[in-house]
């Protein structure tokens, strides 16, 4: 294609495909014939699918003939039924071939269908999702839903255009609309995408952010009705700024490979265990950049002879995510998230034996802990 970074993608997308396998993960590709300098350009990415990714056991192939899923997004470029007669004998097989909503007529016959998306203009987004699923979606064999949680681009301002539409997240509600629609339309459709094209630049992010938490993915989990929650998604976060935090100490690197593999194969436990362990022996130090690294904290009465074990939280407001307390050998002996009454949190007598102790906790930004011990 004339784009220059082609190359820079193509190694991106090996890379990321090669990971699929490791955690259960299947996937299907998405063309762009924007770029494309000629039909032999198509030819040659249909070619390139053909004998490094319809081979994979993880590709996904639909319908009762297992064919591979391939779609386009328009197309924009070649837009006559003729140019795809000659561009999908180099796929070497029938594939699953999706088209843009509305576009798979410049397909023709070699279309099986059309993906849904995100738009807006005097009407409602949610006008358009609900004419599609009603009006065109029956009368098509194969077709992808549409789900999101927004859509603010940085075109203008980043000088690539004048930009296009403003769909507001609403605090989470548009992505759970959208997937609500999804869900009442489900006979309509085969399949359903959650839209974060260019997540950033164009304000579909999904993943976690400062200003939404975990908010977007905890609302999928609802919807997919899954047994897991926030914890385990902090679980994977803190895996993260872990592999961040010791890029060149292998021994972590090795203990970080081993969580990994226990929450691919849902070991929750386990995974969090290696991650306690390994955060409890650097000081509970994860940390954002340029944050303070600390804050002030007190445990009282202490020393500790039973009733409530007092904790006070000082300096700037703590959202707080974790608490943990070990014996000093590091085992942990209690482990709770919680949210603190300004700045104050009492836990009910932990039953401890006479000894010295610690406790950790971790906020969204910053970390603390305090050493204490129980006499009875």
């Amino acid at each position: 294609g004339s784009n220059g970074d082609v190359k820079d993608l193509l190694k991106s997308s090996d890379s990321i495909v090669s990971y699929t396998d490791d955690f259960g993960l299947e996937f299907a590709v998405v063309l762009e014939d924007r770029f494309s300098r000629s039909v032999d350009d198509v030819k040659a990415n249909m070619a390139y699918l053909r004998n490094n990714y319809f081979n994979r056991p993880e590709y996904i192939r639909v319908g009762e003939d297992e064919n591979p899923l391939v779609c386009i997004f328009g197309p924009v470029t070649f837009e006559e039924p003729a140019d795809w007669d000659d561009i999908m004998p180099a796929a070497g097989e029938e594939i699953e071939f999706l088209t843009l909503w509305y576009e798979s007529d410049e397909a023709g016959s070699n279309a099986d269908g059309e993906f849904m998306w995100v738009y807006q203009d005097e009407q409602s987004h949610l006008i358009h999702l609900e004419n599609f699923y009603a009006g065109r979606a029956p009368g098509l064999k194969t077709v992808i839903g549409s789900a999101y949680p927004g859509f603010r681009d940085y075109y203008e301002e980043g000088g690539a255009g004048s930009g296009y539409f403003t769909i507001p997240h609403y605090s989470g509600s548009t992505l759970t609309e959208t997937l609500n629609r999804a869900e009442q339309q489900k006979e309509n459709i085969d399949m359903l995408q959650l839209v974060t094209f260019n997540d950033f630049g164009e304000g579909t992010m999904i993943e976690p952010t400062v200003e939404t938490g975990f908010d977007y993915l905890m609302r999928i989990q609802d919807f997919t009705g899954v047994d897991y929650g926030e914890h385990e998604l902090q679980l994977v976060f803190r895996l993260y700024r872990l592999r961040k935090d010791y890029p060149a100490d292998d021994t972590v690197q090795d203990s970080l490979n081993q969580a990994s593999i226990h929450l691919r194969n849902l070991e929750i436990d386990e995974a969090a265990t290696i991650l306690n362990a390994i955060e409890l022996r650097s000081g509970f130090g994860i940390r954002e950049p340029g944050q303070p690294s600390r804050n002030n904290f007190m445990v009282y009465p202490n020393p500790y002879r039973g009733g409530n074990l007092n904790l006070q939280l000082q300096g700037d407001p703590i959202d707080l995510i974790r608490i943990i307390l070990t014996d000093m050998a590091g085992n942990i002996l209690l482990e709770k998230c919680s949210v603190p009454d300004n700045d104050n949190l009492s836990l009910s007598d932990p039953l401890l034996p006479c000894g010295f102790y610690m406790i950790f906790f971790q906020g969204r930004y910053k970390t603390a802990s305090a050493k204490f011990a129980v006499i009875r």
